[in-house]
């Protein structure tokens, strides 16, 4: 397992940017996330794949709800996978899934057959072009709720499946409910899977992004790192930090 070992950042107001590697988190960088939308914009490595399952594990762990929109895998690897992170992450997944705190709607099972065991709190949708019946789903969802935290995963999937004006207008809705209710959501774009001008238009009606690049030699891999903007702040630049296995 490769583990961040330092990251040298500025500081930004009401962002943290210093770097400790058992804080690294969506949490240590945005403080306070409940009622903002924020996109994670980057490649598929394991950082990424880190700061979600970190999001969603820790809003479990103090008794919220996790709500997950899954693309590119079911339900059954995605519980599996957050089971797989530590000892800790197996006790707190199975007490949120016996709960229903472990929301998912599956929006990948029906292309090879949606299961028939299925988790407590887990919803199979036949197509991922339907942004109204996603909507309803997660309305549903979020108002019986206080405390959650959805993730849509990868949302840059979700927008190659739909119109662009419809996509917009999905997450104009949701990221005003997100505020209204104060919560949070995490949406995971794909380097390179949309274009510059729909990113652009989802970075508008959102509160902020970070971005994550991949660089790797024959000797060694680093990632940089920058919020690539958050509403009121400045742009930073990016920053590397070195891993170690």
């Amino acid at each position: 397992m490769i583990i961040p070992k330092y990251l040298k950042l500025l500081k930004f107001p009401f962002i943290r940017l210093s770097y400790v590697a058992e804080e690294f988190s969506m949490d240590y960088i945005f403080p306070n996330m409940k009622g903002k939308t924020i996109s994670l914009y980057s490649d598929i490595t394991f950082t990424r794949r880190y700061l979600i399952d970190d999001f969603l594990l820790k809003i479990m762990e103090n008794g919220g709800v996790a709500c997950v929109v899954t693309l590119n895998k079911g339900a059954s690897q995605v519980i599996e996978e957050l089971s797989s992170v530590s000892n800790d992450a197996t006790m707190t997944v199975n007490e949120a899934i016996l709960n229903e705190r472990l929301q998912i709607i599956d929006l990948y099972s029906y292309r090879s057959g949606i299961p028939e065991d299925r988790a407590p709190g887990t919803y199979f949708l036949d197509t991922v072009s339907d942004l109204t019946e996603l909507s309803i789903h997660l309305n549903r969802i979020s108002k019986q709720f206080e405390d959650m935290r959805i993730v849509i995963n990868p949302f840059s999937l979700l927008a190659i499946y739909s119109p662009e004006r419809a996509l917009i207008d999905f997450l104009q809705t949701l990221s005003a409910r997100v505020s209204s209710r104060n919560q949070s959501c995490l949406l995971v774009l794909d380097h390179g899977v949309i274009n510059e001008s729909l990113l652009a238009k989802i970075e508008s009606v959102i509160d902020g992004t970070i971005e994550l690049r991949r660089e790797e030699n024959a000797t060694d891999l680093r990632e940089k790192f920058r919020i690539k903007f958050f509403r009121g702040l400045r742009d930073s630049k990016f920053f590397n930090w070195s891993q170690i296995s």
